[in-house]
Parts: structure tokens; sequence; C-alpha cells
């Protein structure tokens, strides 16, 4: 079933890892992400999302453990999560619903993760947002469960994303700025290409 504008964050499992923590908040914050204390459950943000390390050690500070939010329609980039590389490359070819996932991955320097062999290998891609984008976020489930974390701003007013832009940092998004470096550059970098499926 697709759902678009509206990310069932308690079905699907790709929601069940987010980061979490005073630590996480500082190392995302730190490599240019504004963020704040985010409630998944009722999926409200605590406090303006900042990459100030002073004001994020502050708003975390009575909830240490607190999962970690961020504005999708503000930042430089978009997150495509996927249970199944295997599904994601089926679906892209035989879901309308995700014609701007197909759409990103045929920028320059993108393109289907290869095949991993086996099923129900989980991945992600990283893209950068370019000048112009108009990308919804956009979600398949629960069969193939396929999110895309999107949206965009004109004017102050946040489109194309549920919950008024905010939704929270997946576990995923964090061990790749941890551990590659072209994923935490894009925390804070505008424009460039997309990184490879982790």
């Amino acid at each position: 079933m697709f759902n678009r504008h509206a990310l069932d964050m308690g079905d699907a499992c790709l929601f069940e890892k987010l980061a979490r923590g005073i630590d996480a908040a500082v190392v995302l914050a730190g490599f240019g992400l504004p963020v704040a204390p985010y409630d998944w459950l009722s999926m409200i943000i605590f406090g303006p999302t900042t990459n100030d390390i002073d004001t994020v050690l502050d708003q975390f500070s009575c909830c240490k453990d607190a999962a970690i939010g961020y504005s999708v329609c503000d930042a430089p980039f978009y997150v495509l999560l996927t249970e199944c590389v295997r599904d994601l490359r089926k679906s892209v070819r035989l879901h309308p619903e995700l014609s701007e996932v197909k759409k990103l991955f045929k920028r320059p320097g993108a393109s289907l993760p290869p095949d991993p062999g086996k099923t129900c290998e989980p991945g992600m891609a990283l893209f950068v947002r370019q000048p112009g984008d108009a990308i919804s976020s956009v979600g398949l489930s629960p069969v193939e469960p396929i999110v895309l974390f999107a949206g965009w701003q004109v004017d102050g007013e946040r489109h194309g994303a549920p919950h008024d832009g905010y939704l929270p940092v997946p576990l995923q998004l964090l061990r790749a700025v941890v551990t590659d470096p072209a994923a935490a550059a894009l925390l804070s970098r505008p424009v460039g290409v997309a990184t490879p499926i982790h």
C-alpha cells in the first residue's frame, strides 16, 4: 500500500531503529545537521532544530535518550530506506508511486544498487538536494517497505512531507555519517551526487 505524505511510522519496521541520545545528537549537529529531541509516537519535535552544540546539549539534557528529529524539508539531502534491496530494485520499476525515487536514481553518479544475491538485505541511499527540487516523502508498505524522506520549503513553509516536515533520524543515517566521509559531507553540503547504498 502506498502512502504519500502519511508515512505510517507505527507499522513500518524501518522506523524501529531510530538515532537516539545526546551523544548521537551532538555528532549529527557537529557534522552540520540541525537536530532536536523528537517524540516519534506523537510525531512532534521539541524545540527548534539547531546544529549549535551548546543548544543541542541543553535541549537533550533533560531527555538524554530521546529520539533525534530533523527537518526533511530543510536538509540538503534525501534519505531512502528499504528493508530489501531486491524489492527496491523491482518496486522502482513496477510502482508509478515511486517515480520520484526512480528519478533520483537516474541522476548523474547514482544508480540502483546491484542485486545483493540474497533476500531481505536492508539498504539506504543518500541523495543531495538539487536547486529547484520539489520531491515529496513517499512510503511503500507493508509488504515492500520502502521510505523516501523528502520535502521542500518555499518562503519558510514546508511542503511534501508529513508532520510539518519533521521526522526522526534513522539509525542507518547516523551509522553512515560516522563510517562514511561522503555521507558525513552531505549533512552540510547543498549540492552534489548520490552516495551508494549502505
